[in-house]
């Protein structure tokens, strides 16, 4: 069988002389309405957020979606997934990504299927396939901290 090719896709809209002010981001799905958005180089204003914080959480969306269709392909499905993203990114004028560290937790179906080094395993291979497949360069991510519960 054949599968279709998904797009997804997401619009920025910056109104008022970028990259100061505040723009609007929103996803075609429209799952959530426009985030507000600002390059704040400190911590962001409450009730906005930034490119650093929207890519921390697409790439934990992203590692998720990998390790949780491999568990399941491994015969020892999750009931539970909790992945935290931390980007370390150098400051302006460059904002370049200097390392991504992923700590994951989480409950097994079966919590007597695996131990802690198979799990940590098959995050470590699903982190791989999902950096290959973004095309992220090599020790630009790193696997942090990973624990059943």
């Amino acid at each position: 069988m054949t599968r279709k090719q998904l797009t997804r896709s997401a619009t920025l809209k910056w109104t008022t002389n970028p990259p100061s002010g505040i723009g609007r981001l929103g996803v075609a799905s429209r799952a959530f309405a426009a985030v507000k958005i600002s390059f704040a180089e400190e911590d962001p204003t409450e009730g906005e957020t930034t490119p650093g914080e929207m890519l921390a959480c697409a790439l934990a969306g992203y590692l998720g979606m990998h390790l949780a269709l491999a568990m399941r392909e491994a015969q020892t499905p999750l009931r539970e997934l909790v992945i935290e993203v931390e980007l370390a990114i150098s400051p302006w004028p460059h904002y370049t990504t200097q390392q991504i560290e992923f700590s994951v937790s989480g409950r097994l179906c079966d919590p007597a299927s695996i131990g802690e080094d198979t799990f940590a395993g098959e995050i470590e291979r699903a982190l791989d396939t999902a950096s290959a497949n973004l095309g992220l360069r090599k020790g630009l991510t790193r696997l942090a901290d990973s624990k059943l519960r």
